[in-house]
This record gives C-alpha cells, structure tokens and sequence, in this order.
C-alpha cells in the first residue's frame, strides 16, 4: 500500500486552485517513490467556488474542505 499525501488547496479563486492542481499532478506523475497523492480542497478559502469543476479538474483522489474560522 504507497504512502498517501494529502496536499492542501488554499487559493481564492476556483482558476488559481485548477491551476495549483495541475501543478500537483504534475509532481505525482513525475514521483518515483511508491506515493499517491490526494488534492484537498479547502472551500473555506475560496471566493464563490465552482466545485464541480474543481472535483473534475484533476484526475487524483480529491477531498474537499469546508471549516469553520475557529478551526482554522
């Protein structure tokens, strides 16, 4: 079983999240130890998400976020 990573999405609009996105993709493609990455995306952060198009944006595991200010 490959070591999970969970890397936090923390950007205020739904294109520079999909970018970030990207850019984590490209980093799992690239990785040569046994590591899957999961995108966590944290709607708590954004303006007006678009969460479907974020939950297609990227073919990783993604797990999406939504905390109340005090927890952090």
């Amino acid at each position: 079983m490959p070591l999970r990573i969970a890397v936090p999405v923390i950007e205020r609009t739904t294109e520079e999240a999909l970018y970030y996105m990207e850019r984590v993709l490209k980093m799992a493609e690239s990785e040569k130890l046994p590591v899957e990455y999961v995108i966590e995306i944290r709607l708590d952060f954004m303006e007006r998400p678009d969460v479907r198009r974020l939950l297609r944006g990227s073919p990783l595991p993604k797990i999406a976020t939504n905390r109340v200010k005090p927890e952090g």
